[in-house]
């Protein structure tokens, strides 16, 4: 909940990744302490803004995202895929689990992991070289939502491989002397960060983000506007390699 009528959350749909052009979405501004229904961008960007005055302090809120791909494909020759939004058969068959009719699985079912080029039926045991049919690729369809996960805590995976999620330094003030990490992997897709809130000792406590060039992250690129650190919320970041790497580190005061 919030101050109702004087803290808000405000939500845009964005053109690019920029957000140099915004438009709110319906229903937003946010205030008060009635839940609000789930507000979607078509553009594939959203902006998330909390705005709140001077006085008086409430619990704020915490929500979730999820994204959804077209489902547009394609019938490709043998041996060739389509990837999501593609107007052309080119790539060869990834590497993953696939149904009988050809369509890349999003998740269960009783499929086969399989090699690139290969493919298996429902039920399979066994891989087979890819046939004819409709291909679509990684990640054609995903949408999700998720608590957030404290990137600071003890227990926990300390990486993240699910198509969405909401990462935190844990509830309340942080500790000091923190060095907290996740490792956010989607290979063959770009990873992007988008920062809801952001508030750190100037200067002294950082949020590091590093592009890798595989889950190892033995050889990373530090991500432009990196370190953040301060009040102000940085812009959305993202990592084209399918490997994110975020750090954060704070002093001993």
């Amino acid at each position: 909940s919030t101050e109702s009528g004087r803290d808000y959350v405000r939500v845009y749909s964005c053109q690019s990744l920029s957000c140099s052009y915004t438009t709110e979405l319906p229903g937003s501004p946010f205030s008060g302490s009635t839940v609000p229904g789930p507000v979607s961008a078509s553009t594939g960007f959203m902006y998330v803004r909390f705005i709140t005055d001077s006085s008086i302090r409430y619990a704020g809120f915490v929500a979730s995202y999820g994204f959804t791909f077209g489902l547009q494909c394609l019938d490709c020759p043998a041996g060739k895929s389509l990837t999501a939004g593609a107007s052309q058969c080119s790539d060869p068959c990834e590497a993953g689990t696939y149904s009988t009719d050809g369509f890349k699985a999003v998740g269960g079912g009783n499929c086969v992991s399989c090699a690139s080029g290969l493919i298996s039926g429902a039920g399979a045991t066994s891989c087979t070289a890819c046939p004819a049919g409709k291909y679509m690729g990684r990640n054609i369809s995903a949408s999700a939502s998720a608590s957030a996960i404290n990137i600071c805590s003890q227990s926990g995976s300390k990486r993240l491989t699910a198509s969405s999620g909401v990462i935190s330094d844990g509830d309340g003030d942080y500790s000091n002397n923190a060095d907290c990490y996740v490792l956010i992997w989607s290979p063959g897709t770009t990873v992007t960060l988008s920062f809801t809130s952001f508030r750190t000792e100037s200067g002294s406590d950082y949020v590091r983000v590093y592009s890798c060039q595989s889950s190892s992250c033995s050889s990373i690129t530090e991500l432009p506007g990196s370190p953040f650190s301060g009040s102000t919320v940085p812009g959305p970041v993202s990592a084209s390699t399918g490997f994110m790497y975020v750090r954060f580190i704070t002093d001993s005061s």
